[in-house]
């Protein structure tokens, strides 16, 4: 079981969910879960609020930044 940030798909609300390895599995791969929303307070689909950073590129990849004029 792990926590994760979860989105309203209708209200764009977060809220923490405590998840199985099944349902982190099927958002991974696209999917949505259906949960009861507080802030719109309907029956909705909840997808990741944050994005995975481990699979895609280095966040520290740039040009870095000189002072001028000194």
């Amino acid at each position: 079981m792990t926590s994760s940030v979860l989105s309203c798909e209708a209200c764009g609300a977060r809220h923490p969910f405590v998840l199985s390895e099944a349902d982190v599995h099927k958002l991974q791969s696209g999917g949505t879960l259906t949960r009861h929303c507080q802030a719109c307070r309907t029956t909705t689909n909840w997808k990741f609020a944050f994005e995975e950073r481990r699979a895609g590129s280095e966040r520290r990849v740039g040009e870095r930044r000189t002072k001028s004029g000194k």
